[in-house]
């Protein structure tokens, strides 16, 4: 009778708490097994959902999604479920989807081989023999199989090695090659077995075999079609990033282990006290994209329209389970949300003018909306236009919803008829609001004009900006000929407000005394004629001081006036001859001063005369102004002059005036002493003789410079220095003028400074022996004004004749000081008061100027007329009457 008992028992032993907590029955296989399979073989036979099917044990809604996951990154399901024609596929082969998947991609990318050794490999428990007593022997023989970049290909490797020995050995040979190897003899042939019958199941599915080794891209390109939810990304410390952000690190056997490449895929993940994978590659993240386009989520960022290529662009960035695999590309925005690609393309590239096909409508469209930004720069405002949503609902209403780009709109555009073409173009009404009608634009010009000068303006709204305000662009030929005071005006529109600001910018007391700033101004603009002081070339502080003289009573100096504004004040913008700019800035005087090496003489212009031609008499045509057109619209003056060479002149153009005045008169000079040759070498020889004369001036220069001054001085006394000869007309009616008088007259000034010479002497001598007070400091400042260095070129002839008896006068007051110092004293004072107003009111003169100003002379006659009343004076002379004369000239 045959024993109804096993014939061993397995007894586990349990504690009791162990025990009771325990389920009554191990769990189901439905329960679990990886369900991917399952429901794959379901859809196959076309059982329905598994969720519905009357199983005994149901499992669980997580599993029974994380099986379809599986199955919709394998491509084997649809979004409804349903198999796809690769599903169908993997239902053919008897191995986990995820293996059979690698097989239908490896028949594609000819690499069958490998992937099913791979495969097959990964199948069964791993064969290499990891023994703890000779561990790390086995491991130094397992290296030989190592490829440095993917552990899968070490299992080719071991499959190769293994094959190799398979062929020529028994099988107890081929146990002990095993055993000596540390490899598991029965592993390896359910390794081999696997193989032969997947090699099997690919012929019947009629797979194809390659003839040649697959490549490194191709097998592991097959491997990721399988274990895309496998992949890892460098992107920690110590381990890997990997998908749903479950992060891992490589196992210690890994052949990567050390290197750590950026990107790796594994075949499965073990968790132990951490997350370990086992078998990783390295991988290219380039390839990740094309295989899981089923997968990948895309994100879209900074949309903008592309000028270059004239479509809207942005840039995506690819992800796969939450790593991104492409981080930043551009790519056509259109089709991904045609609806905000239109928005930007109306935005950027037409109402900013950023497409290269120039469309009538746009350039006319673009240039009225910057003429009207330019008028707002004017008026220096921001609220003239309509708003820039306005001009977005316009081109909205009239264009296509399909236009997107530039291609679109030039095919659609050329479809209309030019009335169609018409409606596309703004009218003024589009572009700026009511307001803009109610603005006087006269006032505000494109060209500043004044007298025969046109120059263009320039208009800008930028506070903080160097060029804020109104800038005028001067050819850098004309600069020399152009004076500051008329610039100050500006523009009409402007003008009113510079001068409430120069109003408000005076100091406390002085404004207190006038009231409201823009009372005074509005007052000023009843009183004065702006355009006509303005072409007069008159300061505008000077028009403000005479105005609130006359009107308040309220005197204004020169340290009352504060800072305005930058934008008040003219900038100037200096410019080449091609248009270049050399320079700018506020000052115009420092801009002259930069570049007056740029205002002398010119050759741009050339006579009908040849200028290299030596003149020594008028045989040449009349001086006349010449004008150059450097820009449309600007012409630049060219002053005649005669330039002294010494032996004659030469005819040449300046562009300075100022220049040109004194060039002409030393020309004209050097003509005159060429056609006074007898004269000129009877008087030099007489004045030879005077040595007590030539000893006297030797302090100021030798005999050569002292004739030459004199000469200069009688010459000049013939010649109205307003109004030079310009033709051999005029030229010769001063000419003869000069040629009756001249003897006479050099004689009287040789006499007269002489004379004055000779005072001097004795008056130094004098001042010399007495003691320091007020009368040596006042004679002796005095003196310095009289005899200044060079002074024969300052004074004029008329003064210089009067210059004894200034001396003279000297002379009887330090006399009458001796006997009646009082009186000296009382005349000083008077002297001094009016000096010092005469001083306050001239700062602007510069030293040289003194001697060509009346007042100066004045104060000269004055002199005597209180400290040595019985000698006479020129002209009728007191304080007040030297007092009313400054300041009815206006001048400070």
């Amino acid at each position: 009778m045959k024993s109804i008992f096993p014939l061993f028992y397995i007894i586990y032993i349990y504690s009791e708490k162990d025990f009771k907590a325990r389920e009554e029955y191990t769990t189901p296989e439905i329960l679990r097994t990886n369900l991917s399979a399952v429901i794959l073989k379901m859809l196959a036979l076309q059982l329905g959902d598994i969720a519905n099917f009357p199983l005994m044990e149901h499992p669980k809604t997580a599993l029974i999604n994380d099986g379809l996951r599986v199955l919709s990154e394998l491509q084997a399901i649809d979004i409804d479920q349903h198999l796809t024609p690769i599903g169908r596929q993997l239902a053919k082969l008897p191995v986990d989807p995820r293996f059979a998947r690698m097989i239908i991609a490896a028949n594609q990318f000819g690499c069958l081989s490998e992937i099913l050794i791979i495969v097959s490999g990964l199948s069964v428990q791993d064969p290499r023999d990891w023994s703890k007593e000779n561990l790390e022997k086995s491991m130094q023989l397992h290296r030989r199989f190592y490829d440095n970049q993917s552990d899968f290909l070490s299992l080719i490797n071991l499959w190769n090695f293994y094959k190799e020995n398979k062929t020529e050995l028994s099988q107890r040979k081929l146990r002990e090659f095993c055993q000596k190897n540390y490899l598991s003899y029965l592993r390896m042939q359910e390794w081999f077995e696997i193989f032969r019958q997947l090699r099997l199941i690919c012929q019947q599915q009629k797979f194809s075999m390659q003839k040649h080794e697959g490549n490194y891209s191709s097998i592991h390109r097959s491997l990721l079609t399988g274990l895309l939810s496998f992949i890892g990304n460098k992107s920690i410390d110590k381990g890997y990033q990997g998908s749903y952000d479950k992060d891992f690190a490589l196992h210690s056997n890994s052949t990567l282990f050390k290197a750590q490449p950026k990107w790796v895929v594994v075949s499965e993940l073990i968790a132990t006290h951490k997350i370990l994978a086992r078998f990783a590659a390295k991988i290219d993240v380039g390839w990740l994209e094309g295989l899981s386009k089923h997968m990948v989520k895309k994100h879209y960022f900074s949309p903008c329209w592309d000028e270059k290529r004239e479509f809207v662009m942005a840039y995506e960035q690819v992800s796969l389970y939450g790593m991104i695999i492409v981080p930043k590309r551009r790519v056509h925005y259109e089709k991904i949300d045609p609806e905000k690609s239109r928005k930007i393309f109306i935005e950027d590239g037409l109402l900013e003018n950023k497409i290269k096909i120039k469309f009538d409508f746009l350039q006319k469209n673009f240039q009225l909306i910057k003429k009207a930004n330019y008028f707002e720069e004017k008026v220096r405002r921001h609220d003239l236009l309509i708003g820039f949503d306005r001009h977005y609902q316009w081109y909205d209403e009239r264009l296509p919803k399909n236009i997107t780009n530039t291609h679109e709109l030039k095919s659609w555009y050329h479809s209309l008829s030019n009335s169609q073409k018409k409606q596309l173009v703004f009218d003024f009404s589009d572009v700026v609001l009511d307001y803009y009608h109610n603005i006087n634009w006269s006032e505000f010009p494109d060209f500043w004009v004044w007298q025969d000068v046109s120059l263009p303006l320039v208009y800008r709204f930028c506070i903080g900006d160097e060029n804020d305000g109104i800038s005028v662009q001067i050819p850098l030929l004309m600069l020399a000929q152009l004076n500051p005071e008329p610039f100050e005006w500006l523009v009409p529109g402007m003008l009113q407000e510079k001068c409430i600001m120069l109003v408000k910018s005076l100091s406390k007391t002085t404004r207190k005394l006038l009231g409201p700033a823009i009372n005074v101004v509005d007052d000023l603009m009843k009183y004065i004629d702006p355009h006509e002081l303005f072409q007069a070339g008159k300061s505008v502080k000077i028009v403000l001081e005479e105005f609130c003289w006359k009107t308040y009573r309220v005197k204004i100096k020169s340290a009352d006036w504060g800072e305005i504004d930058t934008h008040l004040q003219m900038n100037f913008q200096i410019k080449n001859s091609q248009g270049n700019l050399c320079g700018s800035g506020r000052d115009l005087l420092e801009l002259k001063s930069r570049f007056k090496q740029h205002a002398g003489f010119s050759n741009d212009v050339k006579p009908a005369i040849n200028q290299k031609k030596v003149f020594h008499d008028w045989i040449f045509p009349d001086l006349e102004l010449v004008m150059t057109h450097v820009s449309p619209g600007v012409a630049v003056k060219k002053f005649p002059v005669l330039v002294d060479v010494g032996d004659g002149v030469i005819v040449d153009y300046c562009n300075d005036p100022l220049i040109a005045k004194k060039t002409l008169q030393i020309g004209l000079l050097r003509l005159m002493q060429i056609k006074l040759k007898l004269q000129l070498s009877f008087a030099k020889k007489n004045l030879k003789k005077n040595h007590s004369f030539i000893l006297l001036f030797s302090e100021f220069g030798d005999f050569e410079t002292l004739f030459d001054l004199l000469v200069e001085t009688v010459i000049f006394s013939g010649i109205d220095f307003n109004k030079l000869p310009k033709t051999k007309k005029d030229f010769m009616i001063i000419f003869n003028a000069i040629q009756l008088f001249f003897s006479e007259k050099f004689h009287q000034v040789s006499d007269a400074l002489e004379k004055a010479l000779v005072l001097r002497k004795t008056i130094n001598i004098q001042l010399k022996s007495m003691k320091s007070d007020y009368l040596i400091e006042d004679l002796s400042r005095q003196l310095d004004d009289l005899f200044p260095s060079g002074f024969l070129q300052k004074v004029l002839f008329e003064w210089l004749l009067e210059y004894p008896r200034y001396l003279q006068a000297i002379d009887i007051r330090l006399q009458k000081k001796i006997t009646n110092p009082k009186q000296d004293l009382s005349s000083f004072l008077n002297f001094q008061s009016v000096w010092q107003v005469y001083m306050e009111n001239t700062e602007q003169l510069s030293i040289d100027d003194f001697y060509f100003d009346e007042i100066f002379w004045l104060l000269q006659e004055y002199r005597v007329s209180l400290f040595a009343q019985k000698l006479g004076t020129k002209k009728a002379v007191s304080a007040k009457r030297i007092k009313e004369k400054i300041e009815s000239r206006g001048d400070k």
